[in-house]
């Protein structure tokens, strides 16, 4: 199956703010931030909640920074993209000449977020298909072959 896709600016910010505030660093700093606001509040002078703040506030102002900077600029994933897929990954090319193979092995997860099909490399990053550049009457097929490529070979 071949899937011709670009995503925009405000898919890749979306996405990229989803991820960051999906990582564990986020939940160990809002427990953080919960437990000293907690503490400065029934034991201590107030300023101390700036001890838990802080590190929340910076985390999320460096992902909203990173995510307006990966959607922003000449980045090759805004670029025009086509993917093809067989029995053996993916295939992907760009309008700038770049293509690339990742098989299947390397992926960990699929799932539709944000109108977007994401699917997760066990790297860390991801590949993000918007789900209107899969034409509707391909969409079961599609899925199909996410799950046999990913699915089912996780076990």
């Amino acid at each position: 199956m071949v899937i011709d896709a670009q995503l925009t600016q405000i898919q890749i910010i979306r996405i990229s703010l989803l991820r960051h505030f999906q990582r564990p660093a986020f939940y160990i700093n809002a427990i953080a931030f919960t437990g000293f606001t907690a503490w400065a509040v029934l034991q201590g002078p107030l300023y101390l909640m700036l001890v838990g703040w802080l590190p929340l506030l910076m985390y999320t102002l460096v992902g909203v920074y990173s995510a307006f900077r990966a959607g922003g600029g000449n980045q090759p994933h805004l670029l025009p993209t086509r993917y093809r897929f067989s029995d053996r990954g993916v295939e992907i090319s760009n309008t700038r000449g770049k293509q690339s193979q990742i098989g299947w092995e390397n992926f960990v997860h699929w799932d539709k977020v944000l109108d977007c099909y994401v699917l997760s490399l066990s790297t860390g990053p991801v590949l993000a298909i918007p789900q209107d550049d899969v034409p509707n009457q391909q969409r079961n097929e599609f899925e199909a072959i996410l799950r046999a490529g990913i699915d089912q070979r996780r076990g």
